[in-house]
Parts: structure tokens; sequence; C-alpha cells
């Protein structure tokens, strides 16, 4: 992404969300979703799934999103 203006609505999407979706913009055929891991509200890391765009959906992404919020958070409070 080279448009400050489109970088800075994709951050404020993710900051919304929670979550961050790469669809092959790292890879061409890869797809990954990540979230963050925090230790006392501080950013440590984040935990991510990856695998090819032909075996995940739009429904794949919200089902592996919600699952790693879910696993983030209870990470997290263990930090």
């Amino acid at each position: 992404m080279t448009d400050r203006a489109a970088l800075r609505r994709e951050l404020n999407r993710i900051q919304k969300m929670g979550y961050a979706v790469d669809r092959g913009e790292e890879y061409e055929n890869v797809w990954c979703v990540a979230a963050p891991l925090f230790q006392k509200n501080q950013l440590v890391g984040s935990l991510s799934v990856s695998d090819s765009k032909e075996r995940i959906s739009q429904q794949d992404i919200a089902t592996i999103a919600k699952i790693l919020l879910q696993r983030t958070s209870f990470i997290s409070r263990q930090l």
C-alpha cells in the first residue's frame, strides 16, 4: 500500500475490527488473518492463521478472526 490516505483507512479498519487480513499482499496466493497479543495494554505479539486463497473464503475469514480474537484475549489475560 503506497497511498497514505488508504493506509490510514486500513489501519482504522483494523483497529475497529481488532484483527488484520492479508489477501495476498505479501504472497500472491496466501491469505492470512492476524490478531494482536497484549501484555498490560501493550502490544507484545500476534497470532495468525495462513492458507492458500483457494482454501479460505470470506466466511472462513470471519470464523478464523472470531476464534483468533478469543484465543488472543485469553492469552493476553495470562501474560
